[in-house]
This record gives C-alpha cells, structure tokens and sequence, in this order.
C-alpha cells in the first residue's frame, strides 16, 4: 500500500512499484494517482492519415517522460487462434496484434480502441508496459 502522503505515483507506492493499480480502497484516497486505467484518465490523442502506413495516433499535447498515454484494447487470443486470424487477415494491409506474452496476442482488428493506431517506428519516443487492474492483467 502507498505510505501515508503518498500520491502513488512512483515507487514509493508499493502497487505502483508491481505495476498494479491502486484499488479504491487505497490510503491516498481521492489524490490517488494510480488509477489511470481503470479511471480511463488517457492522454488527449487525436487519430490521422499517416498515408501508407494507414492511420496514426498523435498527442494533442507534449508528453512528459514516464506519462501514461492509453491503454491498448482488444481481444485476447492463443498462438493457434492467432495463425488462423493471419490466415483470414491475409488481404488485409494493416494488422493491430500486440503480443502480451509467449502464447497470448491482444488482436485490436475487431474490437480495439484508438491505441491500436500506434505506428512502429525504429527510434521510439514511448515504451507498452503490462499492469494489472484489479488483479487482471491489462
């Protein structure tokens, strides 16, 4: 639990530090800042044309280092539901699969929010973290 002062907002707050979000029973209460999932507190974002890449997503606002930005949404699949969906993805140009671990993939295509809108690129200025939001991984 967070120490008493505490805005769970660094590793002071031991559910911080496991990338577990606060539930609402947390000390700090109201100033609690690590309810940003389950809050949906996002980063104001907007979607564009990134031309042949599709669609991209982009702050409305800069963004301080180690700020959250969105949650990346979708469903949850196995490798072998993965293969299949490649097979009946294979006319489509873009793909929105994030793999959350050896054998589980988030597929964003059907049922994904704007986070799936996120490009690659090869000098990133974010990173994808797995937290937990009453004990669910998200």
């Amino acid at each position: 639990m967070c120490p008493p002062g505490s805005l769970c907002t660094d590793t002071d707050c031991v559910n911080y530090a496991s990338q577990q979000e606060c539930g609402s029973s947390c000390p700090a209460g109201p100033s609690c800042g690590n309810r940003r999932i389950a809050l949906r507190d996002w980063t104001p974002l907007t979607v564009f044309d990134a031309g042949k890449k599709g669609s991209g997503l982009r702050a409305e606002e800069a963004v301080a280092r180690r700020t959250f930005i969105i949650e990346y949404v979708g469903e949850a699949v196995s490798a072998s539901v993965l293969l299949a969906r490649f097979r009946e993805y294979k006319d489509q140009k873009m793909l929105y699969i994030l793999q959350l671990s050896p054998q589980v993939f988030v597929d964003a295509r059907r049922t994904g929010g704007i986070a799936r809108f996120i490009n690659h690129s090869c000098d990133p200025n974010c990173t994808m973290e797995k937290w937990h939001v009453n004990g669910v991984p998200r």
